[in-house]
C-alpha cells in the first residue's frame, strides 16, 4: 500500500519505473526482527522484483551496496526521462528555428555591418 501511495502522491501518476528499493536496517540484531529476510525477499519479488538489501549502519554491512543500487536506478531513470528539445517550432505564424548557428552568425554579421557605433 505504501508504494501504490507514494506513486499517487509523489509522482502524479501510475509510474512502475520508479527505482525502488528496499533496505532492512540493523540486521545485527536478528532477535528483535518482525519480518524474516525470506517475507521480505518475497515481498519485494511480488512488488516488481525490487532490489533488496539487509544492511547495518554501526556495522557497515551493505551500506554502500544498497546506495549504489539507489544511484544506478536514478541514472537509469534520468537517462529515460532525458528531455529531448525540436529543432524547430511551428505555429500559426512562420517556423522558429532553435539553435541554428550558422543563420544566427550569419545574422549577427548582417546586424553588426548596419550598426554605426
Amino acid at each position: 500500500m505504501w508504494k501504490d501511495k507514494f506513486i499517487e502522491n509523489g509522482l502524479g501518476s501510475e509510474d512502475d519505473t520508479f527505482p525502488f528499493v528496499v533496505i532492512g536496517n540493523k540486521c545485527d540484531l536478528t532477535s528483535l526482527r518482525k519480518i524474516s529476510e525470506e517475507e521480505a525477499r518475497q515481498w519485494c519479488k511480488e512488488n516488481g522484483n525490487i532490489p533488496y538489501f539487509e544492511t547495518s549502519a554501526k556495522e557497515n554491512v551493505m551500506i554502500s551496496e544498497a546506495f549504489m543500487e539507489m544511484g544506478k536506478g536514478a541514472m537509469k531513470r534520468v537517462s529515460r526521462d532525458a528531455i529531448v528539445m525540436p529543432t524547430s517550432i511551428r505555429g500559426a505564424g512562420p517556423t522558429i528555428t532553435l539553435d541554428d548557428k550558422s543563420k544566427r552568425t550569419r545574422d549577427y554579421k548582417k546586424a553588426k555591418k548596419k550598426c554605426r557605433c
